[in-house]
């Protein structure tokens, strides 16, 4: 109990503790037991342990549900604003664009996208109960491609090749087991795959879609992106390991971390004003949320231990 209430204290803003059971009355309470018990009132001191149970397991779901509100909160607004960019799509694409429409002309080409898009939500809805549903709904995807045109398909082998072997590979994180333990390898291969994509964009695709003078622009920005990601995997690295001694988290850590992840999120924003390829934009943004990703990594326990 003690540790999860330290944990929510570090980690939490305007943190409110479970009143019962706050401000040492537990320790009182306990002291009050044996006390009890030094004085043979054994039916009295089982009566206030008892009622110390109870309220230690009201104050455990208290904490368990401490975030809910929060995460909630972020859950809905994250559909929200799905829902929202969707609509606008729809309204821009549909509404404001000019023309007659023949609405009966057009009820019986949308029919097969209508019912794909309705399995295809089914399948995701249950996907929260079976994970292994979205490794199949990637297979699938992979097989995507055979369904296009064979002059496509010939003029983009490459293209297809590399789309496949994203959906296999990716279709296999669903299948692993949503509960595994902290491995700090693992999180520094995820990061070094990631600097590994940086420099394949910097070297092959970056002069192919920038002009002479807009390249030195975007090739530093790139450069920026990745060393914030080898600051985020130092952070981490000397995080958990400092973490696991449990010596807590340092000055320089916090400050290295938050730094990292504002300076990560932001550099999108700073960048956006002129005119880009989307695929440097899509690697820009890429490369911005790695640090999150790599910060974020450390347990929760771990994160409560600083």
């Amino acid at each position: 109990m003690m540790m999860i209430v330290e944990s929510k204290r570090q980690t939490e803003i305007a943190f409110r503790p479970f009143e019962p059971l706050a401000h040492q009355q537990a320790t009182r309470k306990l002291a009050s037991i044996e006390q009890l018990i030094e004085q043979a009132k054994y039916d009295e001191a089982k009566r206030e342990a008892i009622d110390l149970i109870h309220q230690c397991l009201q104050g455990l779901r208290y904490y368990q549900t401490y975030d809910w509100r929060f995460l909630r909160s972020i859950v809905s607004v994250g559909y929200l604003g799905w829902i929202a960019y969707s609509l606008l799509f729809i309204v821009n694409t549909y509404v404001f664009e000019g023309g007659s429409r023949h609405l009966t002309s057009n009820i019986a080409p949308a029919t097969k996208p209508e019912a794909s898009s309705s399995v295809a939500t089914r399948r995701f809805v249950y996907s929260y109960f079976d994970r292994r549903v979205l490794s199949a709904c990637l297979w699938l995807l992979a097989c995507w491609p055979w369904t296009l045109a064979a002059s496509f398909r010939s003029h983009h082998r490459m293209l297809i090749g590399m789309w496949q072997l994203s959906c296999v590979v990716t279709s296999i994180f669903p299948l692993l087991p949503v509960e595994k333990g902290d491995d700090i390898m693992l999180v520094m291969a995820g990061g070094m795959a990631t600097l590994v994509v940086g420099a394949v964009y910097l070297v092959k695709l970056a002069p192919r879609l920038h002009a002479d003078a807009s390249y030195n622009h975007s090739y530093y920005i790139t450069l920026w992106q990745m060393l914030l990601i080898i600051v985020s995997m130092i952070t981490t690295a000397s995080s958990v390991r400092r973490l696991e001694l449990r010596q807590g988290l340092s000055w320089w850590n916090q400050v290295a971390g938050w730094m990292t992840l504002g300076l990560s999120l932001v550099t999108p924003l700073l960048t956006s004003r002129q005119a880009q390829h989307y695929l440097h934009r899509l690697a820009t943004i890429f490369l911005a949320f790695s640090p999150t990703f790599i910060l974020l990594s450390i347990s929760y326990p771990f994160r409560g231990w600083g």
